[in-house]
């Protein structure tokens, strides 16, 4: 398997890109930029503007807030900072690393480009995404009402393939 045919099919395991064909992961991935945070660092602080929704390749992301403090722990293929990125209303939490966390950000003017003008990916995308949403706000809740809807599982990346991603980012990043 080529490199390219990794890449695609590692990014065809992060939940909120399922459903996109090959073409169309390399398209969200052209407005994908590759991000390195060492561990303990803040990537955005509770109240600051919400420009930018974040994919997590590998490494360990704590959401937190100051009324409760740590809300959920994220690991790789999860996806955060999506509200602001379709609000953009302030952030509703703060991110700090817990390990050295690779990722690829996307920014809003990126994002809505590329939905103005995909519209296939526009639907797939929101989908997943309201679908992401909405198992935060069930676990937020503690669902004990709703037990009976399946958590969704999803793969992981493996170091490798969050790698190949990585680098793969990168290079888009560096020919534009």
């Amino acid at each position: 398997m080529d490199n390219t045919k990794n890449i695609i099919h590692s990014l065809g395991k992060i939940p909120v890109l399922y459903g996109l064909d090959a073409d169309e992961l390399k398209v969200v991935l052209s407005i994908c930029k590759p991000e390195t945070y060492n561990k303990d660092m803040t990537l955005f602080h509770q109240g600051s503007p919400s420009h930018d929704m974040y994919i997590l390749l590998s490494g360990q992301i704590e959401i937190v807030t100051e009324q409760q403090g740590c809300i959920c722990t994220l690991g790789s293929c999860d996806l955060f900072g999506e509200i602001g990125l379709i609000t953009q209303q302030t952030r509703s939490a703060s991110a700090v690393t817990l390990t050295e966390c690779k990722l690829l950000k996307i920014n809003h003017v990126q994002f809505n480009l590329l939905t103005g003008t995909h519209p296939r990916i526009s639907a797939i995308l929101m989908k997943n995404i309201s679908t992401n949403l909405a198992s935060h706000v069930l676990r937020m809740n503690n669902a004990l009402a709703l037990e009976h809807i399946p958590q969704e599982k999803h793969d992981t990346l493996s170091e490798h393939e969050s790698l190949i991603l990585f680098s793969q980012s990168s290079d888009d990043e560096s020919s534009h």
